[in-house]
């Protein structure tokens, strides 16, 4: 049994047989930046391909070891377009935060994006 893919680049279908799982989110970047005006730091992130996507949690961490979730958001569950999503981390007291995203499928099956320091 195979499962059809389309390639949106190319503009064709293609098949990929045998036991395949592809990862139910692909993330393109994380971001943050410091938002003076509101002392907030805002966390951003692109990610493409969300199969059987339920929802992030976004986790910081001050020693970049240590990472508690601060936060969820919902996703799309099955898309294959580009999705920027954003959150807002009002409680943010370190210059030196580290930050990175959990997505949990609709499964509970977790994958996790890099992490990323406010600097």
């Amino acid at each position: 049994m195979g499962i059809v893919y389309y390639n949106q680049t190319k503009g064709f279908p293609y098949v990929v047989y045998g036991d395949v799982t592809p990862l139910s989110v692909s993330f393109l970047d994380l971001q943050t930046q410091w938002d003076e005006a509101s002392q907030s730091v805002i966390i951003m992130w692109h990610v493409q391909n969300q199969i059987n996507n339920n929802y992030f949690e976004i986790m910081k961490s001050e020693d970049g070891i240590n990472f508690t979730t601060i936060g969820s958001i919902n996703g799309i569950e099955n898309r294959f377009i580009i999705k920027a999503y954003s959150f807002v981390d009002q409680t943010s007291n370190s210059l030196t935060t580290n930050y990175k995203i959990k997505q949990v499928d609709l499964d509970g099956k977790e994958h996790y994006s890099s992490d990323v320091q406010l600097q």
